[in-house]
């Protein structure tokens, strides 16, 4: 709940209550508390195997990641509190792909001239990862 900036690879955008903002993993990103309000925000970072269900190509990125609709966001926010939180892998993975089936009604895209140096970053982000200890 409330009113944050959130800054997702350098660009700050604010959301205020009955936002939805949606990233892919591995991006920077950081937000900072502004104040309260009584409408939820939703927050969802794009596990990488669930890429393909939302972006339209591999090539292409999310144009503007926040989503300003109360409705919307209080439905998917169900969504996750009936389908996701808790539930066993299978369960979670049919809902994820609807929820992606819906976010991309909602999203715009943009080609991603940085798509290859991206996957390399992933890449090594896996690895340290994987393999920290």
């Amino acid at each position: 709940k409330g009113f944050y900036t959130i800054s997702i690879n350098d660009v700050t955008y604010n959301v205020s209550g009955g936002s939805v903002v949606v990233f892919d993993s591995y991006e920077v990103h950081s937000y900072d508390f502004k104040g309260t309000q009584t409408n939820d925000n939703t927050v969802l970072i794009l596990p990488f195997e669930f890429r393909s269900f939302l972006l339209p190509s591999p090539k292409m990125k999310i144009n503007c990641p926040v989503i300003n609709d109360g409705f919307f966001a209080g439905k998917l926010s169900s969504l996750i509190d009936d389908f996701v939180v808790d539930k066993p892998y299978s369960v979670q993975s049919g809902a994820l792909s609807l929820i992606c089936s819906l976010l991309k009604e909602k999203l715009t895209f943009i080609s991603d001239s940085d798509v290859e140096d991206t996957a390399l970053l992933r890449k090594i982000l896996t690895y340290i990862s994987e393999n920290f200890k």
